[in-house]
C-alpha cells in the first residue's frame, strides 16, 4: 500500500452537507426545518379528521390534496434522516447527530400513523369510490402508491 493510498483508507468520509444545513449537528436552519415537519404533521392529523368520512366527487379534491401534503411530508422526513445519517457517518462520535437520528425516526412514526389512518379509510371505500379518487389529475402519479397501499391494507389487522 503506498503512502497515499493508505492515508486514504484511514481518513473518515466526509460530504458537502453545509449546503443543504450549515452548522452539521448544530445546524439552526436544520432545526427550523424539523420544527417545520412537526408543525405539518399535527396540521395533518388535524386536517385527517375534518376529511370527508367517505369520497365523493367534492370530498376526492379535498383528499388529494391531504395525500399529496402526506407526500411532501414523507419526502421533507427522509430528507431529515439521510442528513443526520451523514453527519454520523461522518463523525461517530458526534452525539448530537446521533440523536438527530433519534428524532427523525420519531417524525417517520408520526407519519406512519396518518399512514396507517389512510390505509383504514382507503378499506373502507367501495372500488368505484377508489377509482374515483385516483382519477383526479393531481394524484396520476401516485396510482401505484395508493393501489399498493390499499392491497396491503387488506392484509394487516384492522386500525383499532
Amino acid at each position: 500500500m503506498t503512502p497515499q493510498t493508505q492515508e486514504a483508507a484511514t481518513t473518515a468520509p466526509t460530504w458537502e452537507i453545509d449546503s443543504i444545513f450549515p452548522g452539521g449537528s448544530r445546524s439552526r436552519e436544520y432545526a427550523e426545518f424539523v420544527r417545520g415537519i412537526n408543525a405539518d404533521l399535527e396540521i395533518a392529523g388535524h386536517t385527517f379528521t375534518d376529511l370527508p368520512p367517505s369520497l365523493e366527487q367534492s370530498g376526492c379534491e379535498a383528499w388529494s390534496r391531504w395525500i399529496l401534503g402526506m407526500g411532501r411530508l414523507s419526502e421533507r422526513i427522509h430528507l431529515a434522516h439521510v442528513f443526520a445519517l451523514c453527519l454520523v457517518s461522518q463523525d461517530v462520535n458526534d452525539t448530537k447527530a446521533v440523536a438527530l437520528i433519534t428524532e427523525a425516526n420519531q417524525l417517520h412514526s408520526r407519519w406512519q400513523v396518518l399512514e396507517t389512518s389512510l390505509e383504514s379509510f382507503a378499506l373502507r371505500q367501495s372500488d368505484a369510490a377508489w377509482e374515483m379518487l385516483l382519477a383526479v389529475d393531481t394524484l396520476s402519479d401516485a396510482r401505484f402508491y395508493l393501489d399498493e397501499l390499499r392491497r396491503n391494507a387488506r392484509l394487516k389487522m384492522p386500525e383499532e
